[in-house]
């Protein structure tokens, strides 16, 4: 009778393990920018969406980094993408060499058909493929691509993230769950950046203005002190500087045989892949 007890309450522990790790997975993922679920993928396990998390030194800062997009999944199988990259503006892509070419991005596995595209400030990434892909649960990259900051500064983070564009991919065609599969990909995403160490920039300027006024009696000085902080932003190569000026004020009071005296105070279009393989597989047609 104690065997039974003791094996239910291993049993109950195992269940509520399981459930804590699947809340932890979840509670990190992110939805991409853009889109909104479904709820295809509510009970349902698929693969999800990764993009390279960078930190480096404001001496490496001085060349162009890589990024890699990447899909990780246990077994999880897909044919066809099309996902939308947008980078912040204080980076600027650079091309890569693939096959003694300069590309925009690399392939990071064969596919049946594949085409990148510009997309303003991003990427749009597609490929179609007659056998399907398998995710590792390690993550298997599907492209890659090189990123420079602009104008580097300690301290700064820049955003790189999935968005959503109506009509991207992320299917097995014919599949009955590729809803699913979809749904889930783009709300179990991880976003990426490059971020530069130390701490960010602060300029502080301070400005003093001095008021005095003479009588024939008394003499009063008045003194205020203003000070303007503009701390470098974030996810921005520029810093603005604010300044304050104080205009000269002069005040005098006449007095018999008394001189005048008076102070003055200190101054991703979507690109509408079709691809037609030999085998009648064709990538769904986006509006541009």
């Amino acid at each position: 009778m104690k065997t039974n007890t003791i094996k239910r309450a291993f049993a109950a522990l195992a269940v509520s393990a399981v459930a804590l790790s699947a809340t932890a997975i979840n509670a990190s993922a992110e939805t991409a920018v853009g889109y909104t679920s479904t709820g295809k993928a509510a009970g349902f396990t698929g693969a999800s969406l990764e993009l390279t998390q960078k930190t480096i030194t404001l001496d490496e800062a001085k060349n162009a980094q890589e990024i890699t997009l990447t899909v990780k999944g246990d077994g999880t199988q897909y044919d066809s993408t099309g996902i939308h990259v947008q980078f912040d503006e204080g980076l600027e892509l650079v091309k890569s060499e693939y096959m003694e070419e300069e590309v925009l991005a690399v392939p990071k596995q064969n596919y049946g058909a594949s085409e990148v595209k510009e997309d303003g400030n991003g990427l749009f990434l597609t490929f179609a493929n007659t056998s399907p892909k398998t995710a590792k649960a390690t993550g298997s990259a599907i492209w890659s691509f090189q990123l420079k900051v602009k104008n580097p500064k300690a301290g700064d983070k820049y955003p790189i993230q999935i968005t959503y564009t109506d009509g991207d991919l992320f299917d097995l065609k014919g599949s009955d769950t590729t809803d699913a599969l979809r749904d889930y990909a783009f709300t179990h995403v991880t976003q990426g950046y490059i971020a530069i160490e130390g701490t960010p920039v602060t300029t502080t300027t301070t400005t003093t203005a001095t008021t005095t006024t003479t009588s024939t009696s008394t003499s009063t000085s008045t003194s205020t002190s203003t000070t303007t902080t503009t701390t470098a932003r974030q996810s921005s190569a520029t810093t603005t500087k604010a300044t304050t000026t104080t205009k000269k004020v002069t005040t005098t009071a006449k007095k018999t045989d008394s001189p005048k005296t008076g102070v003055p105070g200190a101054g991703i279009a979507v690109a509408g892949l079709a691809v037609a393989i030999g085998t009648a597989f064709v990538l769904r047609k986006k509006e541009d």
